[in-house]
């Protein structure tokens, strides 16, 4: 879905380790890497790696 697609950034963001969180929600490192991707109007995200209680990275991507 993205290869036509212009390549912006890989963000990486660590969850805290100390901090437990309920399955349910997300972990403040995917929002964060959510938020930033939008920031710099990315429309597409391929996640690199999303565990709630390590942390998230993404690719993220703006597609036409």
């Amino acid at each position: 879905m993205v290869q036509d697609c212009e390549y912006l950034e890989t963000y990486a963001e660590n969850a805290d380790p100390g901090r437990l969180l309920p399955k349910y929600r997300f972990s403040d490192a995917e929002q964060t890497v959510l938020h930033r991707a939008d920031r710099i109007g990315a429309t597409h995200i391929v996640w690199i790696y999303n565990f709630q209680r390590m942390g998230s990275a993404a690719e993220v991507y703006r597609c036409d």
